[in-house]
This record gives structure tokens, sequence and C-alpha cells, in this order.
């Protein structure tokens, strides 16, 4: 995820600063499911994180297991 979102900053920084920056249909929708798929983790990372929250007795035993699960998604 961390290379997707690099690759989605490139070409944020050329589509601002460079003088004729056109983006195609497949780059676009490309960068559309990559947005979609950070949501879909952010979301998950989230969910878990509440879940934790929920039984305080565990979480900090079970918070690095969950963190590392969220990191193997990515």
């Amino acid at each position: 995820m961390g290379r997707k979102i690099g690759e989605a900053e490139e070409i944020r920084h050329a589509s601002d600063y460079d003088d004729f920056y056109i983006a195609s249909r497949e780059e676009s929708e490309r960068q559309v499911a990559v947005a979609d798929e950070f949501i879909q983790l952010a979301e998950k990372y989230c969910m878990m994180q509440f879940e934790a929250s929920e039984t305080e007795g565990s979480v900090i035993d079970g918070k690095a297991e969950k963190i590392g699960k969220v990191r193997e998604m990515c």
C-alpha cells in the first residue's frame, strides 16, 4: 500500500506542477481503485482499534497482534 500511495503522490505533484499533464482514463481508474483499497484498510484498522478498546484488559496484549495483521494486509 505504501508504494501505491507514493505513486499517487508523484502523480499529484506532476498534475500540480507540470505545464501539460493529462491523466489517462486507465491511470485515473487505477488511482480510484487504490483509494478504495486504502479506505477499506483504514476502516478495518479503525474497527479493530474500536473492538480492542472495548476489551480494556486485552488491549495491550492483542493490539500488537492486530496491528501486525493489518500490516500484513498492506
